[in-house]
């Protein structure tokens, strides 16, 4: 799921009977609480002592079990992570389980995590057992007659209950959205169509979208419960999928990154268990995860970041990275431009990936790049932020991947110019072709175009020389000679002087 850097908008608010519930074991105070429409708000001392461990360890005393020790009163990010390591054995005890990536959203200061564990105790004192009591007995059977008399079946009390991926994200939809009950939520999941799913998570209930991050992350919480019930059978992981899908398509931005998220971290533990195949099934069909991606990606640019939308290629991909890159994103992205931005920004998650140089060397991935950013920059008549895209992308690949493009060789045919530059004595290797087209680049008549690709070679002289790759002495002599016939470039020299 990546570093998460949550920046909290909301006061911590917790539905009225929890709140109530606290105050009566004395872990609330009433002057800390005030009333938040139908549940109540949290002064800032109480939010925040919630929030560093402090209060749910004072909870968890107070149900009877042992309070960790030496919790740091403090609330910065150090200490809230010693704080809940230190609380996560006792909540496991309760049935409460905060993983790694749970852990990582609360230090950043992400409340609904929080709420969340206060709920699951909540609950689990409620609940029929050894340490239920009986007025909740009476409150859980009363509310299931009720469901029951109706035709639609008792809600499960927590979405770790729920004994499908439909009642697993119906529970976090009834307990999250205002005024949806448990048969409006199954209704809503049933639907073929999703339609009044994928309005409420594209629109927000009367345009506000907080209620549908909220049933995001609360999910995401209970996610392991979610891939275990995918796991039971591809049909569920399937089914799981479609239901997460619209998020990607919401106005909201931050609806589709917790979407992502969600999703990320589904595949990832899919993964592990031998699921690949239909996450890929499910990302490439026209209808897909991809298509849904590619349209978060278009709609949001804040978005536009390796921590976002674009893990999902490497998730859902798997061992198919290669036909993502030369046939889907095509089909998806017809249009150089947008086609080549994509690759660029996918580009440093491949060259991070362990294992993924030699992959898409071997693949013939990296050569399906080389040709089509040669292609685009070879167009006498494309627009030049296309042509400055397919030369930026060229020297970004051969940044990335030098070895692997030295071993690379491209046909005559394809390339007609490197073939001519024997001056330069030039062969058919990729990097040689890359270096060629560099050059024309620099004495390409849009000049934006032109200083734009002298910052990249730049950029490749000073990887290349701290390096001492091969390659950095002609660079620097394709640089020199540049700077000789763009002298009289306004700017120009300002600009070699800079980088030189």
């Amino acid at each position: 799921a990546g570093t998460v850097t949550v920046a909290p908008t909301m006061p911590l608010v917790l539905d009225g009977a929890v709140a109530g519930w606290l105050r009566r074991l004395g872990v609330l105070r009433e002057s800390e609480a005030a009333p938040y429409g139908d549940s109540v708000a949290l002064a800032r001392e109480a939010a925040a002592e919630f929030e560093n461990g402090v209060r749910v360890g004072i909870l968890l005393q107070q149900l009877g079990g042992r309070r960790p020790g030496a919790l740091k009163e403090l609330t910065t990010p150090v200490a809230k992570l010693y704080n809940w390591n230190l609380l996560l054995p006792e909540l496991r005890e309760y049935g409460v389980y905060v993983d790694a990536d749970m852990k990582v959203l609360i230090v950043a200061g992400d409340t609904d995590i929080v709420v969340d564990v206060v709920k699951q105790l909540h609950v689990h004192a409620h609940s029929p057992g050894p340490q239920g009591g009986a007025a909740a007995r009476g409150d859980r059977s009363d509310r299931g007659a009720a469901e029951a008399s109706a035709g639609i079946g008792t809600p499960p009390a927590a979405p770790n209950e729920a004994r499908s991926p439909e009642e697993f994200l119906a529970i976090c939809l009834h307990t999250q959205l205002h005024s949806c009950s448990w048969g409006e939520a199954l209704q809503m999941v049933g639907e073929p169509s999703l339609r009044r799913l994928s309005r409420k998570l594209a629109h927000g209930e009367r345009g506000d979208h907080e209620t549908a991050v909220r049933y995001l992350k609360l999910a995401f919480a209970h996610c392991r419960h979610l891939v275990a019930l995918c796991g039971a059978s591809e049909a569920n992981a399937e089914r799981a999928l479609a239901l997460l899908q619209p998020g990607l398509s919401s106005t909201e931005a931050n609806v589709a990154l917790w979407t992502s998220r969600l999703l990320c971290r589904i595949a990832s533990e899919l993964t592990q268990r031998g699921g690949q195949a239909v996450l890929w099934l499910w990302f490439s069909r026209p209808d897909g995860g991809a298509s849904a991606m590619i349209e978060a990606w278009r709609a949001h640019p804040e978005l536009h970041s390796a921590g976002s939308l674009l893990p999902m290629v490497l998730h859902f991909s798997g061992d198919n990275v290669e036909q993502f890159i030369s046939h889907v994103l095509p089909q998806l992205l017809a249009e150089p431009t947008p086609y080549l931005t994509f690759a660029l920004e996918l580009l440093p998650l491949l060259s991070a990936t362990a294992g993924m140089p030699s992959y898409i060397r071997y693949s013939g991935a990296l050569q399906y790049l080389v040709q089509r950013a040669l292609h685009v920059a070879r167009l006498p008549y494309a627009p030049p932020l296309g042509r400055g895209r397919a030369l930026e992308l060229l020297a970004q690949l051969w940044s990335s991947f030098p070895d692997e493009l030295q071993t690379i060789r491209l046909e005559a045919s394809a390339d007609a110019v490197a073939a001519a530059a024997a001056e330069d004595g030039a062969s058919q290797d990729a990097a040689s072709v890359v270096l060629t087209e560099l050059k024309r680049g620099c004495r390409d008549s849009d000049f934006e175009l032109q200083m734009g690709v002298h910052v990249a070679l730049f950029r490749l002289l000073d990887r290349f020389a701290s390096t001492n790759h091969p390659a950095a002495p002609a660079l620097f002599k394709a640089l020199a000679f540049s700077l000789i016939e763009n002298h009289h470039e306004a700017g120009a020299p300002h600009l070699f002087a800079r980088n030189f």
